[in-house]
């Protein structure tokens, strides 16, 4: 009765260390700070990519992201091991897991276009944008220079 009661602690006790808290999965390295911080990212490498097309008179091309939906996959399994006497006498007992954990995103983007885009694209400029462009550290000039040719 005893060493049942030591055996089924000590299995309680490796089963709890195989618990994976969904909150890490939503919020950890591959969870939606890493979706935010990856979009921000894309975002502004698009932004570069089309200030460098109007630079060369080429027509700017931007995608919005529409949605992102993710889809976590965890599972785990314990795989105990018994001494039976006549087998394996070198491994009379173990005890061992495995855990998989995948995250499967899915994005999906549609282009910017038609009147959405004429909006954004033909709206003047604020004065707070020019202000931050210049407090980032452009070059007062450079600024002034862009927002000429591009009213010209």
């Amino acid at each position: 009765m005893k060493k049942t009661l030591i055996y089924l602690t000590l299995l309680a006790f490796f089963l709890s260390g195989c618990h994976v808290s969904t909150r890490h999965s939503m919020y950890g390295s591959g969870g939606r700070n890493a979706y935010n911080v990856a979009a921000q990212n894309t975002t502004n490498q698009e932004l570069l990519l089309n200030l460098v097309r109007l630079r060369y008179s080429d027509t700017p091309y931007f995608l919005e992201i529409n949605g992102i939906t993710t889809q976590f996959n965890f599972s785990s399994k314990i795989l105990p091991s018994i001494k039976i006497p006549g087998f394996d006498e070198e491994n009379p007992a173990g005890l061992g897991g495995e855990m998989t954990w995948s995250n499967q995103p899915t994005i999906q983007y549609s282009p910017l276009e038609g009147k959405e885009f004429a909006v954004q694209m033909m709206q003047p400029l604020d004065l707070r944008m020019i202000q931050g462009l210049i407090f980032t550290g452009w070059d007062v000039d450079r600024v002034f220079r862009l927002l000429i040719q591009n009213m010209a």
